[in-house]
């Protein structure tokens, strides 16, 4: 059913109240979590040729119907265009593309987006690396240049309030500290100077994060406004956001600095959900990294503590399928869990970051998906999280196998610390590798 807005703040101020109880271990029940190498049917998966012919998609299918909802095709029409470039960007180390990325359908109905691409100063401009994060708050806002026009593209930033209702206002936000990538900058030079590109873009005008005006969105590229706030909806903001990465993607194909490079794709808290959901989607990610992503990310379901699907499915209905009411109030009868997305991404690396004061997103059952994600990892002849099943102490970087996993001090944000432990790990398995 779709959900009032009366609803919403019913279940918002419920779940504010109860947090304090649902954030203490001691209140833990005991769970069982779903055996990711068992089908549907009962059927036991041995070999990385079982699970792709029998798993796999059972498994893909399920994410599609019951939460994320599927991922629109690429577009009838795709272009790009290189609206401006600048050497000795940032503090000198760094060559500067913006673009224009424009996608149509024939009937000229068209979503444009502007896309940031920082390549390293100096180096062999070919087959680059590139770390692709989506933004919050518009491209401006994680980079303090003056020359980066703010948005005159009113949309993204309706929805959070007066303060980004005038182009003024949003100016103060330029390279601003309040926003999770307060520590862009520094972090994207650290990168540059390793020799990886970093390209970024604003997740909202693929879809506005609060579930209304549709006319803006990539789905009225696909569909009619009825179909969308119809009950059997099959897709939501996720899928949208997930869409746009994989348009960046292919910006990043056609660019001959960046052609045949490796993709690593970064997200943060819904972004790092996206992230995983793409990362399921397209092959083309090399390494996926999920930050602080917590429920309906990385977080385990069956362990009942932090935020849940309740929540997400009254709270923010529109970024999943309406599919997710069926077992919001009974996750305990999920058929599968978020080991089984971290699965997904196999035999591609992927990468689970929590912050040991993020209750909400509840990091040890982030910790345990990315553990039990090994098991399907070992199909492929891979290494999973390289420890045991113990929950680690803050400061603890895991980084030996297909999977990694590092526990950082603090609360819910995307840190330097978090960006060179990304670095160290892409460093360690991509760098001389060329596809």
């Amino acid at each position: 059913m779709l959900i009032s807005a009366e609803t919403t703040r019913k279940v918002d101020r419920e779940f504010r109240i109860s947090l304090p109880e649902r954030i203490k271990e001691e209140n833990v029940k005991p769970f069982t979590l779903p055996d990711p190498l068992r089908t549907f049917d009962g059927k036991i998966i041995r070999t990385k040729e079982e699970y792709l012919a029998f798993r796999r998609e059972e498994v893909l299918q399920f994410y599609r119907e019951k939460l994320y909802g599927y991922i629109p095709p690429a577009p009838e029409i795709f272009q790009w265009d290189l609206i401006r470039e600048k050497e000795n960007a940032l503090t000198g180390n760094a060559l500067r593309y913006e673009f224009k990325v424009t996608c149509a359908a024939k009937d000229h109905r068209s979503v444009s987006f502007p896309v940031l691409l920082y390549l390293p100063q100096h180096c062999e401009r070919k087959e680059l690396p590139v770390f692709l994060m989506p933004n919050f708050y518009g491209n401006h806002t994680v980079t303090p240049e003056k020359d980066i026009p703010v948005s005159d593209h009113w949309l993204p930033f309706q929805f959070r309030g007066s303060r980004f209702q005038t182009k003024e206002m949003r100016e103060q936000f330029r390279g601003s500290d309040q926003v999770p990538e307060c520590e862009f900058v520094p972090s994207a030079e650290e990168a540059l100077r390793r020799g990886y590109a970093v390209a970024t873009f604003c997740y909202e005008y693929m879809m506005p994060d609060n579930g209304y005006f549709f006319e803006h969105s990539i789905y009225q590229l696909f569909h009619e406004e009825l179909d969308y706030m119809s009950e059997n909806r099959s897709y939501g903001s996720i899928c949208a956001w997930a869409w746009g990465i994989s348009r960046v993607l292919d910006l990043l194909d056609g660019l001959p600095e960046t052609a045949g490079g490796k993709r690593i794709v970064l997200g943060h808290s819904r972004l790092g959900k996206t992230a995983l959901w793409a990362g399921a989607n397209d092959a083309r990610i090399d390494l996926t990294i999920s930050n602080n992503s917590g429920c309906c990310g990385a977080k385990l379901f069956h362990r009942d503590f932090g935020e849940n699907m309740h929540l997400m499915a009254y709270m923010r209905p529109y970024w999943f399928t309406l599919g997710i009411q069926e077992y919001a109030d009974h996750e305990e009868d999920l058929p599968l869990d978020q080991h089984d997305l971290l699965g997904l991404i196999a035999p591609r690396h992927v990468y689970v970051a929590s912050a040991s004061e993020d209750h909400g997103a509840d990091p040890k059952g982030e910790f345990l998906a990315a553990w039990h994600a090994g098991k399907i990892y070992n199909l492929f002849g891979l290494q999973g999280l390289d420890c045991p099943e113990e929950f680690p102490a803050p400061g603890t970087t895991l980084h030996s196998g297909a999977i990694a996993y590092h526990l950082r001090q603090g609360g819910h944000a995307l840190t330097y610390y978090d960006w060179v432990r990304y670095l160290d790990y892409a460093d360690s398995i991509l760098k001389g590798i060329k596809k």
